[in-house]
């Protein structure tokens, strides 16, 4: 009997950015593995997602967009457990006074109803695993309050959590509960730190699992280079303060104005959530206002267009705040390190700069230790010494992640 794989990614809705590439690759992984795969995705998937290859229904309706702030609930309609949190929904991620009835507790969060109904719609049977790819700590106290649902039937939940853990006590004894109720759940993470920080709260073995980027295809995107001049820098990516985008602006001006060789930036401009940071709100502006030497790319990249903006730099841009990648992956190095592309990015330690040098990647690596100010300087540095012939090695990261996927039975 065939077994299925089912991915469950309520943010799949257009063919464009990493949720895409990441279920594709999964799901062709899963299927030369012996699985027949099928997807749960967003309520609005684009029919353009039937690229994929697989068989997919359109469940999930998001109450907002995922906060700017990745510590917070995700899609849940707020951002952070705090003053602006309902007691409602705060009930149902937390769980439900004495008294309450959880029925009541559970509408207060559409994710609990649509993942009922995402569950609710397919014949489970033994063999069978459910894929979450992309959870939040509190989608994921969520989703293993209905994982019985499919556990009790042979059927086994992987969930990966990709963002950070929650810092109140409140929030880790919701999560402790979750795996205590919850014991067939076979946790993940993409990262070794994520993996150890969730294991620490759950009492539960977390592993970690590899990033699902198509390396085949990056390889194709390396071997084109030495590319001609100009140099040509990138910004590839969400619009969020956390991701340096409100610096843009500045480094344009001063490294076109500094730089000693021609050069050009790609800009994507994603905005997508709501509440964006003010900062975001006006470096958007002044690049939609114009400046020489940018192209800016207006909304996601599908796979194509994605590849063709990689093959075609010289130098990618993470200026992310070390903080916030502490602990979490960024796709995007693993994509650079692998197209050999330069790489700018802060010096403070994070899973960024770890993931770099634990690839001898340093090479191609310009970082910057005095704050923001010192982010122009090292993206001069960075054109000068692409403009001066260097041609970085190509590095498929083989010690960012385990080499596991998450259809492996490790429960």
């Amino acid at each position: 009997m065939t077994r299925r794989l089912v991915i469950i990614e309520p943010n799949l809705r257009t063919v464009g950015g990493h949720c895409f590439d990441y279920v594709r690759v999964i799901a062709r992984e899963a299927a030369a593995a012996g699985f027949a795969v099928r997807g749960v995705f967003h309520a609005e998937a684009a029919p353009e997602i039937a690229a994929l290859g697989i068989p997919f229904t359109r469940v999930f309706r998001r109450a907002s967009p995922v906060p700017q702030s990745r510590t917070g609930l995700g899609g849940l309609a707020v951002a952070v457990l705090g003053e602006k949190t309902t007691q409602r929904l705060r009930r149902a991620v937390l769980g439900a006074p004495a008294g309450e009835d959880d029925a009541t507790a559970a509408r207060a969060a559409p994710f609990v109803d649509e993942l009922a109904q995402a569950i609710a719609s397919l014949d489970w049977k033994t063999g069978d695993r459910a894929y979450l790819p992309t959870l939040f700590w509190a989608e994921a106290v969520l989703a293993a309050r209905q994982s019985h649902e499919i556990t009790s039937r042979g059927a086994r939940v992987s969930m990966c959590l990709r963002f950070d853990p929650p810092e109140s006590a409140e929030g880790r004894d919701a999560l402790r509960r979750a795996a205590m109720e919850a014991v067939a759940i076979d946790w993940c993470a993409d990262t070794g730190e994520l993996a150890a920080a969730y294991a620490a709260i759950l009492g539960r073995t977390v592993r970690t699992i590899r990033i699902p980027v198509d390396l085949a295809r990056l390889s194709e995107d390396a071997v084109q280079r030495p590319l001609p001049p100009p140099v040509r820098v990138a910004f590839i990516g969400e619009s969020r303060r956390e991701k340096g985008f409100h610096l843009l602006p500045d480094i344009v001006a001063t490294v076109r104005r500094d730089a000693d060789a021609e050069v050009r930036f790609t800009i994507q401009l994603m905005p997508g959530e709501a509440g964006a940071d003010p900062s975001v709100t006006k470096a958007m502006a002044r690049l939609r206002a114009g400046a020489d030497g940018v192209d800016l790319v207006h909304g996601a990249l599908d796979q194509d267009a994605f590849h063709g903006v990689l093959a075609a730099s010289h130098v990618l841009l993470l200026p992310y705040a070390a903080n916030a990648y502490a602990r979490r992956s960024s796709g995007l190095l693993v994509e650079g390190l692998a197209a050999g592309l330069a790489i700018v990015t802060p010096a403070a330690e994070s899973w960024i700069t770890r993931t770099i040098a634990c690839n001898g990647a340093e090479t191609g690596a310009f970082t910057y230790e005095d704050g923001e100010a010192g982010l122009p300087g090292a993206v001069l540095r960075a054109v000068r010494a692409v403009a001066g012939g260097l041609v970085v090695t190509p590095r498929a990261p083989d010690c960012a992640t385990m080499d596991a996927a998450p259809w492996t039975d490790r429960v």
